[in-house]
C-alpha cells in the first residue's frame, strides 16, 4: 500500500510485537555483543511466545527451511536454532526487516493522535516528552476519559476494556479515546476505523458502509 499510494498517504505503526520481533532478531544476530557467551534473555521473545512466535519465524521461511530448523531442534539449543532462522530471515528479508525497523511508533495530527497501546496522558500537552517506548507499544491499562487531543490505540481487546469477550466492535469512551482491537483471531473481523474531515465525525468501516461509531454503554 505504501508502495502504492506512498508513505504520506500510508502510515504503518509499530506497536509491541514488531518489537519483540526486532528484540530477537538483534539478540541472535549478534549473540555476545560483550564479548562473552552469555545470551541476553531479558526479552526472549521465542521463549515467552513460543506458539506465535514460531507462526512469525515460519512466515518468512519456506517449507523446506521450516522442516531444517525443527529437525536441527531436535538436536540443537534453542539458541543455535534462532541464530540459524535470524540468519535465514535477513538473508532473504533484509529490506522488510529494515521497513519494520524504521516503522513510527506514533503518528500526530492537530486533532488526533494515533499509537498502537497510549501515551502518558498525565503531562498533558507535553505528552511525548515524557512518554516512553514502552508506554507508546504497551500501555495497559487503557485508558479512557477527557484528553486534549483524540487517542485512537489497539493494543488490547475491546471486550477485555468492557469486560465483555463477546464484544469486538470500536470501542469510544465518548470523550478523548477510541480503542480499535476487535481481536481479529477470534472473532475474524478486522475494523476499520474512519475519520471524515468534512463532518469531524467518526465511522466503523463495514461492507454495508459507513456506522457512526457512538459511545460504549
Amino acid at each position: 500500500l505504501q508502495q502504492k499510494y506512498g508513505n504520506d498517504k500510508i502510515i504503518v505503526l509499530k506497536g509491541n510485537h514488531e518489537q519483540m520481533f526486532l528484540d530477537w532478531i538483534d539478540e541472535y544476530n549478534n549473540p555476545y555483543p560483550d564479548g562473552t557467551e552469555e545470551y541476553l534473555t531479558h526479552n526472549d521473545w521465542l521463549r515467552t511466545d513460543f506458539e506465535s512466535g514460531e507462526d512469525t519465524i515460519s512466515s518468512f521461511l519456506s517449507e523446506s527451511q521450516t522442516e531444517h530448523l525443527k529437525h536441527m531442534s531436535e538436536t540443537c539449543s534453542l539458541e543455535s536454532t534462532c541464530r540459524e532462522a535470524v540468519r535465514m530471515i535477513l538473508t532473504a528479508y533484509e529490506d522488510m526487516i529494515g521497513w519494520i525497523r524504521r516503522m513510527p511508533f506514533y503518528y500526530e495530527t492537530e486533532i488526533q493522535i494515533f499509537v498502537h497501546a497510549g501515551v502518558n496522558e498525565k503531562a498533558g500537552e507535553y505528552w511525548e516528552l515524557d512518554t516512553t517506548d514502552g508506554i507508546l507499544l504497551g500501555k495497559y491499562p487503557p485508558t479512557k476519559g477527557r484528553f486534549y487531543k483524540a487517542v485512537i490505540a489497539g493494543h488490547i481487546g475491546t471486550g477485555a476494556i468492557v469486560d465483555d469477550r463477546s464484544f469486538r466492535e470500536i470501542f469510544f469512551d465518548g470523550m478523548s479515546h477510541y480503542y480499535i482491537d476487535g481481536s481479529v483471531y477470534e472473532g475474524g473481523k478486522l475494523l476499520i476505523l474512519g475519520y471524515d474531515e468534512n463532518d469531524g465525525k467518526y465511522y466503523q468501516i463495514e461492507e454495508q458502509g459507513m456506522i457512526p461509531v457512538v459511545a460504549y454503554k
